[in-house]
């Protein structure tokens, strides 16, 4: 491969391998302290449940660890579905110990229409995000989102449009249907 930098020309031989399929087994597992028996609010949901937004006329679920400690700050995982199916107990199920493992967070907004998503939705999405924030301890610059499919159109839109909220986007099996912003510092 040859790049230039400003005046410097260079060529590089390169050798190609393939991508892992597995994660590396030295991965550190995050170490969240329990909480102090005083620090736990009896009343905030751990586990998996269901929240109503009254002020869309939507539900979210999330999956919370059952260590929950108002301490640690978490991440956020936005887990965006596809059409026709919220796979709320299979994600759930899968992301369980990664979520109790790596200090993180699940939130899974339901669409208003199980066939899809519709842009109208978008600000939805964002305020469950913030309903969280207010609940739980959530790390700003540790929410990501997450779909495939039909669900990764939408979840690019909410990507592009809240680049103040979402850090990440891991999405899959899915064609980005609208052109990025322009890149801006703050918010790559």
């Amino acid at each position: 491969i040859t790049f230039e930098r400003g005046p410097l020309k260079e060529t590089v031989k390169l050798t190609l391998s393939e991508t892992p399929e597995d994660l590396p087994n030295d991965l550190l597992d995050e170490f969240i302290p329990r909480p102090e028996a005083a620090n736990v609010d009896e009343d905030l949901p751990t586990g998996l449940f269901t929240v109503p937004m009254e002020a869309h006329n939507h539900e979210y679920w999330a999956y919370v660890p059952g260590d929950y400690n108002p301490d640690y700050e978490y991440g956020l995982v936005v887990w965006v579905h596809p059409g026709g199916d919220t796979m709320e107990a299979s994600i759930a199920q899968d992301w369980q110990r990664l979520c109790e493992r790596r200090g993180l967070i699940l939130l899974g907004p339901k669409s208003e229409k199980l066939a899809g998503w519709n842009l109208n939705e978008a600000e939805f999405v964002n305020d469950s995000v913030l309903d969280l924030q207010s609940r739980y301890r959530i790390d700003p610059n540790r929410i990501a989102i997450h779909s495939f499919g039909s669900g990764g159109e939408f979840a690019f839109h909410l990507t592009f449009k809240y680049r103040e909220t979402f850090r990440a986007a891991a999405i899959f099996s899915a064609p980005v249907s609208e052109a990025p912003p322009e890149n801006d510092p703050e918010y790559r």
